[in-house]
């Protein structure tokens, strides 16, 4: 799996702020799939909607030491006009523990 990249923008005039949703599945509709985690981008200056230009970057890292059938994705939002930037790690495989705890924090 290669790293993905995709530039989005606000849905308002002067949002200073984006939640990002990740879900896996490969349904048409969120409904159908499963929310793997959120992420909230704050600090966008106010702007017109639409003007704002967010980064968001997605990748898995299977490297550092994890359950059976565990790699990590890693989650990465920047606005490209301000520079400020969230990130968050989830880990992914239903054979994982820390997976199930992060499912009920949710």
């Amino acid at each position: 799996w290669s790293p993905a990249t995709a530039v989005f923008t606000t849905a308002t005039a002067n949002q200073t702020s984006v939640c990002i949703q990740v879900w896996e599945g490969e349904a048409s509709s969120t409904q159908h799939n499963r929310l793997v985690g959120k992420l909230r981008l704050e600090g966008i200056r106010p702007a017109a909607r639409g003007e704002p230009r967010i980064q968001v970057s997605m990748s898995l890292d299977d490297s550092a030491a994890h359950a059976a059938g565990c790699t990590t994705l890693q989650v990465e939002a920047t606005c490209l006009e301000s520079g400020v930037s969230a990130s968050a790690d989830w880990p992914t495989g239903w054979g994982s523990q820390a997976r199930a705890e992060e499912l009920e924090r949710m």
